[in-house]
């Protein structure tokens, strides 16, 4: 709970019953590797559960899909399942992953729309009311009636081979395209491997047919 509680504390964006912290960017690279940006989530509110579910609107040149759902198309509006949370504090990781062509800072265009709620007993029945608001309770909730939390980082992507290792520099959780460390895949270890993989199966053949020559 003192986690929990000081994430809240040093949270990046906050709203009301509803706190959201970057956790880590993995950049991109253009036209080859998906980029995913992470987030963690804490209800705050002690007294409600919450459900909330993230829509995106991305750019022409980015795709995107979450942890919660299958990917859109590109340019296409994107709406992921619905996730819950108990009473506060509670916490729920989001992975949002992007694919583009182009280099450069990729803005997600997304936000989660949650609500609080609560959940009664009334005649053997299971009783669920939102909370919206103006402090009054429903039963069904209209589209206007859901808070809003924005998700307003970009996401890094570069220029590089597919095979190439692209990170954010050490101690940072989120970075800028030009930021991005790029290192390429040493293929001198993949030729000791295959040299290695070659002498071995000399040596089979030579131990092999030493052995079928000693039994004629």
């Amino acid at each position: 709970m003192l986690v929990l509680m000081a994430l809240v504390l040093a949270s990046n964006v906050h709203a009301e019953g509803l706190s959201l912290q970057l956790k880590r960017t993995n950049p991109g690279i253009a036209g080859e590797k998906s980029a995913e940006v992470i987030f963690d989530v804490v209800n705050t509110d002690m007294t409600h559960k919450l459900e909330g579910f993230i829509w995106c609107r991305s750019p022409d040149d980015v795709a995107i899909s979450s942890t919660m759902g299958a990917a859109s198309g590109s340019g296409a509006q994107y709406v992921s399942q619905k996730f819950f949370m108990d009473e506060g504090p509670s916490q729920k990781a989001i992975s949002l992953v992007l694919e583009a062509d182009t280099k450069g800072d990729k803005r997600t265009g997304c936000i989660i729309k949650y609500a609080p709620y609560t959940k009664t007993e009334e005649n053997n029945e299971t009783k669920k009311e939102y909370l919206v608001m103006n402090g009054d309770y429903v039963e069904k909730l209209k589209d206007s009636q859901y808070r809003e939390i924005r998700l307003d980082k970009t996401v890094p992507f570069v220029e590089a081979s597919g095979n190439a290792e692209v990170r954010c520099p050490e101690d940072q959780t989120h970075c800028k395209s030009e930021e991005v460390e790029v290192s390429k895949t040493s293929y001198y270890l993949y030729g000791i491997a295959a040299g290695m993989f070659v002498i071995l199966l000399i040596l089979i053949y030579i131990v092999g047919k030493g052995y079928r020559g000693r039994r004629e």
